[in-house]
């Protein structure tokens, strides 16, 4: 028995999973506009292919919503074009259709262009231009013969009914009560579009697996003929779509599956279909995430912008007690897991050390890049390596150093009695609060803040100073694209730098007001969180107007 009726959980799947889809491909698109210098001209192929990505899932989620009602060939959509535009449901299918071939097709691609990339460097397997552009050429037509063929494949519109009352009598009366459906017969051109989809993806298997194969062996020939920085680039990028194509088992998968229900008939496989749907409609998400995941610009770029935000505004939440040195949290760890906000902010401490830590880090990465160029001032690898290893020991250090500056959660509230009388039955009523003195290992935290942030001052400057210092000297040694993209690079961070103002004059301004105890400073205290949780997004327009690519992509 078919059953008519829009499922509810699939609906709102849609829905939920088409909002989640579009930020999170929204926000992978930003990332490869403006954050992947490092992977060159390669990101454009990346950029196509997610953007077919989203253009897809949009569709499928939000403009098309499909709804299967087999064992029948046959289907309808609530979606926004199919309900409130009343666009047939086998054109939505048919452009479905057409952009899961460009789908694939924008992958096979991106692993033709890697695969070009290093074939350019070992002088092996290289396409001739000609056939490159004449391939690049005839992209678009097959997502376009994709569409058209489908539609050929379609019965008329008002056609349906007849069939459905010939060859499904016994639901015509459902059928009649639908607005926008169609249904379906084993024709040429639907049995062409099956071949069709069945020879392609295998086509493009082959290209995935033989370029993969190249590509690793090119990169072991050519590790000595380049510098170890373009092999890890290289390498890293291979094994990104390589990650991209197992994710796209999400899309070639439930196609299969859909086909085989479809093809073989079963009875009472409507919820097997809306299974298989629910897991199509994840892939473009899956994608995004492997993209950010595997992509080392983009993971650390990730990692070091959003852990910090998202403890502050989201699982912490401070509010602060002066001029009495205390506060409290009201945030997800502290309302609903009784963290205590001692901990919390013991670990914003340390999470704004690994944030200032990581754009020093980001500054010496490329001051190095550009020495090893000019031979100049070039750290010896040894010592980098040492460093990088020890990374991580300077904010476990402010954490446990911070943990120990704050006295037992047991004994605050005798403390409270004995300092701040007047304020004993207001700390009474707050279950979860952090108070402080000044005491050794608090001067202590202080003392390291403040040679860290002028150590990683003096990082900034020198190393700039010397970057730019170094690109005059390279400019004729480097070609123009090189040289314009180390420079804009070195832009890049200097504006990072400044918009790291944001974090570091709120916190100058917290310690002032700390240990100068001023009165009345809660509402002091307060306008510092505010401007300080507005950093993030100030470093993002910062960046994007001080950096001519995409100060220039913004205003076109």
């Amino acid at each position: 028995m078919i059953d008519f009726e829009v499922p509810l959980w699939l609906f709102i799947y849609y829905n939920f999973i088409g909002t989640v889809s579009l930020f999170l491909n929204i926000f992978t698109i930003i990332l490869l506009v403006f954050k992947s210098e490092s992977i060159d001209s390669f990101r454009y192929s990346l950029l196509f292919f997610q953007t077919t990505c989203t253009v897809t899932d949009f569709h499928f989620t939000f403009l098309m919503q499909p709804l299967p009602l087999t064992p029948l060939m046959a289907g309808y959509c609530v979606g926004f074009l199919a309900r409130y535009m009343d666009i047939w449901s086998h054109y939505l299918i048919a452009l479905v259709v057409g952009m899961i071939v460009a789908q694939l097709e924008s992958l096979a691609y991106c692993f033709v262009r890697k695969h070009q990339t290093i074939a350019n460097i070992t002088r092996r397997h290289v396409v001739p231009k000609n056939v490159n552009d004449t391939i690049a050429m005839f992209l678009p037509f097959f997502p376009l013969f994709g569409y058209m063929a489908f539609c050929a494949a379609g019965m008329k519109r008002e056609d349906q009914m007849g069939y459905v009352r010939q060859h499904y009598p016994e639901y015509l009366i459902q059928f009649s009560s639908l607005q926008n459906f169609s249904i379906y017969e084993h024709n040429f051109w639907f049995i062409l579009v099956i071949s069709f989809g069945f020879f392609g993806g295998l086509f493009c298997g082959c290209i995935f697996t033989f370029t993969t194969i190249d590509m690793f062996r090119m990169l072991r020939r050519a590790r000595r003929k380049i510098s170890a920085t373009n092999f890890r680039r290289h390498r890293s990028t291979v094994k990104s779509l390589l990650a991209q194509f197992a994710a796209s088992s999400l899309l070639l998968v439930p196609l299969f599956c859909f086909s085989v229900v479809i093809m073989t008939g079963w009875e009472s496989s409507q919820v097997i279909i809306h299974i298989i749907l629910a897991v199509f409609s994840l892939r473009s998400s899956v994608n995004a995430v492997v993209l950010i995941a595997t992509t080392p610009p983009f993971r650390n770029f990730v990692m070091s912008c959003t852990v910090t935000d998202i403890h502050l505004s989201f699982l912490m939440q401070p509010i602060p007690l002066f001029p009495v040195m205390s506060g409290y949290s009201v945030g997800y760890l502290a309302g609903c897991f009784d963290v205590w906000t001692h901990y919390l902010i013991a670990f914003i401490v340390s999470a704004i050390v690994a944030q200032l830590e990581s754009l020093t880090f980001c500054f010496v990465k490329k001051h190095q890049t550009i020495a090893n160029i000019t031979k100049e001032h070039v750290v010896p690898e040894r010592l980098h390596n040492f460093l990088a290893f020890c990374l991580p020991f300077a904010p476990l250090t402010f954490f446990f150093s911070f943990c120990e500056a704050g006295m037992k959660r047991e004994e605050q509230m005798e403390y409270i009695r004995q300092k701040y009388p007047q304020h004993y039955s207001g700390f009474s009523s707050i279950p979860n609060f952090a108070v402080y003195e000044l005491n050794s290992w608090f001067l202590f935290v202080i003392i390291m803040a403040f040679c860290g942030g002028i150590t990683c001052a003096l990082v900034f400057t020198l190393s700039t100073i010397d970057m730019f210092r170094m690109l005059r000297k390279v400019r004729k040694k480097i070609s123009i694209l090189n040289f314009r993209r180390h420079r804009s690079t070195v832009k890049s961070l200097l504006a990072q730098f400044a918009a790291s103002s944001l974090l570091l004059v709120p916190l100058f301004c917290f310690v002032i007001v700390i240990m100068l105890e001023v009165d009345n400073a809660q509402i002091i205290i307060q306008i510092t969180l505010a401007v300080f949780s507005l950093r993030s997004s100030v470093n993002a327009v910062v960046l994007i107007f001080t950096t001519p690519p995409f100060r220039n992509f913004v205003l076109r």
